[in-house]
């Protein structure tokens, strides 16, 4: 069966009209030609103003509050903690007690150096006082001695005279007696040797007093070094006591935990903050860095103290580090992250505080400035910005 040819496709096509008759086209073309005019009059306009035109500039940084001024309280004795007076934010003045050693075992040798010392005391006072009656009493044993020998001699002459013997006394004290003279003669010539020795040593005790002054020294020198050693030790239990070396705040994070805890002598137990001085430590980029100079002015924001509305800090730049910033070494050993760019560590001092109290401040709390380099040409702003260099 043989199907029926199809007819060929027709096309229809608008009548051509002249440049002329088409409606609006001399507008479109007059309008387009004007704004085209205009965008190069305005770009001229903004490029030329660029130049003509200052702007402020400023660099963003972000960084954290520290004390201008910080103190490191060490105790001078070593022992555990007993007390603690002080916590984190706390303000002291110079001489406040911060925390308390135990001081148990050195208040015993205190208490026994007392004891001694007094004992010390009553003998030197014993020695000089009773030392002239002890002499005196010396010296009348003395003179009782010597009558006592006078006596004694007398009877043994008496003795010999009675016996018909020579009255010698020295030589009857050294021959013995004959026959029924002899225990007559040996009474009397004992008596005699014995009122020699009472004689001696009642001299050698007046002797012994008159010598007894380098005893009363010494009784003065060990009383003088046991004062001294008492003093030291009182001097150590006041050490014990912990005291602020100035006004300040207490930095150190919960230092209640240091109660219980054993601490060496010169061992870093708390840190104490100047009360008025603050500076806030930024870290700015390298290509920043070179536009930041010591007295710019610089304006903070701080967010820890009220998270609802930044407080508002004022100051200026003090110092600028010449090289890069280091990052310390983190708990685990290793050197933190490294940054994608060098940047380095620019201190600005704190000159007002505005909505926020200085006492409301801490330690770590983080900032964000914007430090005013000063004024520069648009053109200069615009060609950082489209090149991507951070700035104004």
């Amino acid at each position: 069966m043989k199907l029926p040819s199809m007819s060929p496709t027709m096309r229809y096509e608008l009548p051509g009209l002249d440049a002329d008759m088409i409606p609006g086209e001399h507008f479109v073309e007059r309008s387009a030609r004007a704004i085209v005019i205009l965008f190069a009059i305005a770009i001229g306009a903004g490029v030329g103003t660029a130049f003509l035109i200052s702007v402020n500039t400023t660099i963003r940084a972000n960084g954290i509050l520290q004390p201008q001024a910080v103190w490191t309280v060490r105790p001078q004795e070593s022992g555990i903690v007993a007390h603690v007076s002080v916590q984190t934010g706390h303000r002291v003045q110079a001489g406040d007690v911060l925390l308390q050693i135990d001081t148990t075992a050195l208040a015993a040798i205190v208490r026994d150096l007392e004891s001694r010392l007094t004992s010390a005391k009553l003998e030197v006072v014993q020695s000089v006082e009773l030392r002239p009656i002890d002499l005196l009493v010396a010296e009348q044993r003395e003179e009782s001695a010597i009558a006592a020998l006078v006596r004694s001699r007398v009877r043994l002459v008496t003795t010999l005279i009675d016996y018909g013997r020579v009255p010698d006394v020295d030589s009857a004290k050294r021959k013995p007696a004959v026959g029924s003279v002899q225990v007559a003669v040996d009474a009397a010539r004992a008596d005699v040797r014995q009122a020699e020795a009472d004689l001696h040593i009642a001299r050698l005790s007046i002797r012994r007093l008159a010598t007894d002054t380098l005893n009363s020294t010494r009784g003065e020198l060990a009383r003088q070094q046991i004062a001294s050693e008492l003093e030291h030790m009182r001097s150590r239990l006041r050490w014990h006591k912990v005291k602020a070396p100035s006004d300040g705040i207490v930095l150190t994070d919960r230092p209640d935990l240091l109660r219980g805890r054993f601490v060496r002598e010169g061992e870093e137990v708390l840190e104490l903050g100047s009360p008025t001085g603050w500076v806030a430590e930024l870290l700015v980029t390298e290509s920043d860095v070179r536009r930041v100079r010591p007295g710019q002015p610089v304006e903070l924001e701080l967010n820890s103290v009220n998270r609802v509305r930044p407080s508002l800090l004022k100051g200026e730049v003090l110092t600028v580090a010449a090289e890069p910033w280091r990052p310390l070494m983190d708990p685990s050993g290793s050197l933190g992250t490294a940054m994608s760019s060098p940047r380095y560590r620019v201190v600005c001092r704190i000159v007002v505080f505005q909505s926020v109290a200085q006492s409301e401040a801490r330690r770590g709390f983080t900032v964000r400035a914007r430090i005013h380099t000063g004024r520069e040409r648009a053109i200069r702003v615009l060609v950082d910005r489209l090149f991507g260099q951070p700035g104004a």
